[in-house]
């Protein structure tokens, strides 16, 4: 009756490995992912999961097309936004102008520097990476 209960322990701890090797094992990318649109509409300031795009996370295998990463080789966790102007949220259409009416009345006082532009977020740009980085501690 105990080899019977080993035999049972020894195949559960086979079944449990292979069930979290094969979770470690998740391929990049993570298609289409969410993230926020900000947008502005007659004075009112709106925000909704309208973008998509392609998730890279360098702990994850194969890595983008583009070959993104650090000066040093480094990857790093950033995003490929696939989705592209016009944005439709119910019956409104949201257009570039109104987006950056969004970020024109957030930063106000401030000089605008460059035009709207989906390949990059503030990071991308700020990096000269020019693309959306998911944080920026590697790079730094």
């Amino acid at each position: 009756m105990n080899n019977n209960i080993i035999k049972e322990v020894i195949f559960c701890i086979c079944i449990s490995f292979v069930f979290t090797t094969g979770a470690i094992a998740i391929e990049n990318p993570i298609s289409n992912q969410t993230s926020t649109l900000n947008w502005r509409e007659n004075g009112v300031n709106y925000s909704e999961e309208l973008l998509v795009g392609d998730y890279y996370n360098p702990y994850y295998t194969g890595w983008c097309d583009a070959g993104h990463v650090t000066t040093s080789s480094n990857k790093y966790t950033h995003v490929h936004i696939t989705s592209s102007f016009d944005y439709t949220y119910g019956s409104v259409t949201i257009t570039e102008s109104m987006v950056d009416d969004y970020w024109d009345n957030r930063y106000a006082g401030f000089d605008d520097l460059g035009g709207l532009d989906q390949s990059s977020n503030c990071y991308g740009y700020a990096t000269g990476h020019n693309i959306w980085i998911d944080g920026i501690g590697i790079i730094l």
